[in-house]
């Protein structure tokens, strides 16, 4: 998905957190075989590890990880269940 649309339905969807699917893991034979036709397949991991990064840096989350504070899963649960987690659309 384009960052731009993505950042479009973040303005639009603030506290909704958006989850990439679909960036699969292609074995390396297969990348290298793809790869001698003529294709830049880069390994699986360097693309969402790339985005990551891009995202950090983005909203200004980047080099800040001790000051985030995991959850665990049943708190999140509690916070979903209260729909505190519930989309706002602006």
């Amino acid at each position: 998905m384009a960052i731009a649309l993505q950042w479009m339905i973040h303005c639009k969807l603030p506290n909704t957190h958006l989850v990439m699917h679909g960036s699969s893991l292609v074995p390396e034979e297969l990348q290298e075989i793809i790869n001698r036709y003529g294709s830049q397949m880069t390994p699986a991991m360097a693309a969402p590890t790339k985005l990551c990064k891009e995202r950090f840096e983005q909203f200004d989350t980047a080099c800040h990880a001790l000051r985030i504070q995991p959850f665990s899963v049943a708190e999140m649960a509690k916070r979903y269940k209260s729909g505190s987690l519930d989309p706002v659309l602006s």
